[in-house]
């Protein structure tokens, strides 16, 4: 790498408000994967049914496709920072709950369900604040280099939370890795509070005029109005319900066909962390990466990933196409939110973004239903397989008009200036 590039992943922390929100954030991100592991082992051990564990995916995931748009008029009307704080204490206190009912013994999967429904309800009304905030923290030159460093997080807490998960659950049972995450949210609160009164004092958010439902059609149309965000958010979509649904069928997997147990879902899961740190760190570096077409070389990685995981014969030669699926979901995902930040105006870069949340977490929790409930039947490879074969043919219909979708792309920047 570049000294260049080295200055710019490292140059990204000069900001005050920025280190503090990574800060609370990484820690809390090692908590959210405990529990991530906690719950779909949990779900495992109580149904056996990859049915169940796509249930679980959407209670998680799905409601971010109601809870979204709402979200995203609720983070361009007010402080973002604050709206945050609200809707992390909601999920602080729903892992509280499954702490208590595992360790009582009173957990079930209909309990285990609703309390995951309730911290998929508060994450899908967080997810436009936090995909907004970026630019709030930081300028516009540094913040591609702040998306990626935000994946990076992400995925080194995907990497090291699940490494934590294996050795809690083993060691002192399901219910402590929800008690790590329900502390770990302190750390993000403590973190948006100290942030939160320059953010107000300096935000451009504004009162914004017409009734909510007028509101979340605006920021659907900036959207479907361009050919250029129409076929990135197209992209997002395809790829959440047909790529990443593979993460949360990981306990079946590890345990039907590479006959790992709880220890193999982690390292698979962990590997894929792993991956996405590489995968990140190489996108913030980049001093001016062609976010479009970085997106694109993504998704053909994350394709190649996925057929060579399937075929793996065991856990330790599954393990590196874990890094490569990795790898290629997160330049996938760095290179779409970068390309949608930097087209999109200001007054509605919450509401766009709440559309690019309702994909990338509602999208896996719908594949995941559906691909759980073809595997109860099939088994795992042939859905998965086949998913991997549509995302293949959509790639190839996009790639060579790729020229006229940064043209657009760029038509709705200068269409909308700050």
């Amino acid at each position: 790498m570049s000294s260049g590039g080295l200055q710019r992943v490292v140059g990204v922390f000069r900001h005050r408000d920025y280190t503090i929100y990574t800060a609370g954030n990484s820690l809390s991100l090692i908590g959210l994967w405990m529990q991530r592991i906690g719950v779909g082992w949990l779900t495992w051990e109580l149904t056996h049914s990859p049915t169940w564990l796509g249930i679980i995916a959407m209670a998680e995931f799905f409601p971010v496709v109601v809870m979204g748009p709402i979200g995203g008029v609720l983070a361009d009307r007010f402080d973002r920072a604050s709206n945050m704080i609200i809707f992390q204490s909601v999920a602080m206190t729903a892992s509280a709950g499954l702490f208590l009912l595992v360790w009582s013994g009173l957990i079930n999967i209909w309990l285990l369900s609703g309390l995951t429904l309730a911290v998929g309800i508060a994450s899908g009304l967080n997810s436009a604040s936090r995909l907004a905030l970026a630019p709030s923290l930081v300028p516009k030159d540094d913040l591609t280099t702040a998306i990626a460093m935000n994946s990076m997080v992400f995925n080194t807490a995907r990497f090291i939370g699940p490494a934590i998960a294996g050795v809690v659950i083993n060691l002192w049972g399901v219910e402590f890795a929800f008690a790590c995450n329900a502390l770990s949210y302190l750390t993000l609160i403590w973190a948006l509070w100290s942030i939160r009164s320059k953010l107000r004092s300096s935000s451009a958010i504004r009162e914004i005029p017409g009734n909510i439902l007028f509101q979340i059609y605006e920021g659907i149309a900036i959207v479907f109005t361009n050919r250029g965000s129409r076929t990135v958010m197209l992209m997002m979509l395809a790829t959440a319900i047909l790529l990443r649904p593979i993460v949360q069928l990981l306990p079946g997997i590890a345990d039907e066909i590479l006959k790992s147990g709880v220890n193999g879902f982690a390292y698979l899961t962990a590997s894929i962390g792993g991956g996405a740190i590489v995968g990140g760190y190489w996108m913030a570096q980049r001093s001016s990466p062609n976010t479009f077409n970085m997106a694109l070389v993504g998704i053909l990685i994350s394709l190649l990933a996925n057929a060579g995981l399937l075929t793996a014969e065991s856990l330790v030669s599954a393990l590196p196409y874990a890094c490569a699926l990795g790898a290629g979901m997160v330049i996938t995902g760095i290179g779409i939110q970068s390309t949608l930040q930097m087209s999109t105006p200001e007054k509605m870069r919450g509401r766009v973004l709440s559309l690019y949340g309702i994909c990338f977490m509602g999208g896996p929790a719908l594949g995941a239903l559906i691909m759980g409930a073809l595997a109860e039947v099939y088994g795992f490879k042939p859905p998965i397989f086949a998913a991997s074969l549509v995302i293949f043919v959509l790639w190839t219909w996009i790639w060579p008009s790729r020229r006229k979708t940064e043209e657009s792309l760029k038509r709705l920047r200068l269409a909308n200036p700050e």
